[in-house]
């Protein structure tokens, strides 16, 4: 899944009466400031923002990792004649060389535009979103390649964790609570009080 690029600082249209997102909450705090402790503030803002993609597994916050369905760890794969997709890949039976690009828990990377956007273009048949660890490609040639001694000519084409969308809603949640305690850690609010009221912080959607 490609995550989102979009400038932090582009323009945030709010509809009049309507609790603000998560991603325009951020981007009132996008602006660097001349205190130590708002700069904490802005880089963190800006990491939500953009997403987690190209940091390592270590410096993820702790409310970015996630549970998996059941099962783990899923497979596509086709061969001669037959196609595959949503195999349970057993942890255990995984390749020696790619097990560490595997963790237990699954790692969220998308920024908060993508993810409020998923959110927004779910339908009634939607029930999870498709999460692919790093290094997809190669643990599906390491797959591919281990799994043909045994059962003939396949290609794994994707690798991927069922991730349901209740994490994506309560991972806005914890990224909203973060905020409001790093402003008010820092004492941003007091110089945004136009531009962000604790409020409006705290206030959240209404789940559909």
């Amino acid at each position: 899944m490609k995550m989102n690029r979009q400038d932090p600082t582009a323009p945030t249209h709010e509809v009049p009466g309507e609790s603000p997102s998560v991603a325009s909450l951020l981007r009132r705090y996008v602006t660097p400031g001349d205190d130590a402790e708002f700069a904490r503030v802005w880089t963190w803002a800006q990491h939500e923002l953009r997403g987690y993609d190209d940091a390592p597994l270590s410096d993820l916050p702790a409310y970015r990792l996630t549970e998996t369905l059941p099962k783990g760890l899923r497979l596509n794969a086709k061969g001669r004649g037959w196609m595959t997709v949503g195999e349970p890949v057993d942890n255990y039976g995984l390749p020696e060389a790619c097990r560490a690009w595997v963790p237990e828990r699954v790692p969220l990377r998308h920024g908060v535009d993508e993810i409020e956007g998923l959110i927004a273009a779910r339908t009634c048949f939607d029930n999870f979103i498709e999460v692919s660890p790093s290094h997809a490609e190669e643990i599906a040639l390491l797959l591919t390649e281990q799994g043909r001694p045994s059962g003939g000519p396949f290609t794994v084409t994707a690798v991927y964790w069922y991730v349901p969308y209740a994490a994506l809603s309560t991972l806005l949640d914890r990224i909203r609570d973060q905020l409001s305690r790093l402003v008010q850690d820092s004492g941003a609010a007091d110089g945004h009080q136009e531009a962000t009221s604790h409020k409006a912080l705290w206030a959240r959607p209404p789940r559909t």
